[in-house]
């Protein structure tokens, strides 16, 4: 038997948001909106100190749900107005934002031109004409402040299971600014769940007691806000 798929609903838009994690920087709502435009780096990584931002597009995507707005530049952003950059930003993170939740992927495309010049017509009109055109993409994962603290905190710091090699007791420690909570979890190598709690505050360090496991290398998995974080610890 056959059957149709609705042309209106793609389904590798499900397939993808629903098997695929999208790589992205993690950011607070906040943080987007204070973000300043003129600090965007290129695709080189270099600070765009002579090339200007045109227009940029916005869009999020979560699992089975994809949603597109365009702002900035000559594409206004309610195709009415036109918009300076800086002014179409303001209203994508007026709008844009507050449909977003922990998890959701905010995909930013910013057309940016190194420099433009004048050029004449036959009708002697003088019109502005862009060349060196490029476009920088920037993804980034929307967050609490608790996960971007952890993703932020330097050599693996943000998260800390310790002692290692452990004997009785194997403690796990977080570098957060705010009580949250989160789920943790202790997996032997076959990925098998030995022991597992919803601590409540992962501002308090939490402790296992591992003196009937066997020695070998595990695993301390936490959950916080729908992100993973994974530190590998040894017992004697």
């Amino acid at each position: 038997m056959l059957f149709s798929i609705p042309s209106a609903c793609p389904p590798y838009y499900v397939m993808l948001n629903a098997y695929v994690q999208h790589p992205g920087v993690n950011f607070t709502n906040d943080e987007l909106k204070r973000l300043n435009l003129s600090d965007l780096k290129d695709t080189s990584n270099q600070a765009i100190v002579d090339k200007r931002i045109d227009r940029f597009y916005a869009e999020y995507s979560r699992v089975g749900d994809v949603k597109r707005t365009s702002v900035g530049g000559s594409y206004g952003y309610n195709m009415v107005k036109e918009y300076t950059v800086q002014e179409a930003y303001k209203l994508m993170t007026d709008t844009l934002l507050s449909q977003l939740n922990m998890g959701d992927t905010l995909f930013m495309r910013y057309y940016v031109n190194n420099s433009h010049r004048i050029v004449k017509t036959e009708d002697d009109e003088f019109f502005f004409h862009a060349f060196e055109k490029f476009i920088l993409r920037k993804n980034y994962v929307i967050s609490s402040q608790a996960v971007v603290d952890l993703k932020r905190s330097p050599d693996d710091a943000g998260m800390i299971a310790y002692p290692s090699p452990a004997s009785n007791e194997v403690s796990v420690k977080f570098a957060v600014k705010e009580p949250i909570s989160g789920h943790i979890t202790i997996l032997n190598t076959l990925g098998q769940i030995i022991a597992e709690v919803d601590h409540e505050n992962l501002m308090q360090p939490y402790t296992f007691n591992i003196d009937k496991e066997p020695a070998g290398n595990y695993y301390m998995r936490a959950e916080v806000d729908g992100e993973f974080f994974t530190r590998k610890f040894v017992k004697e």
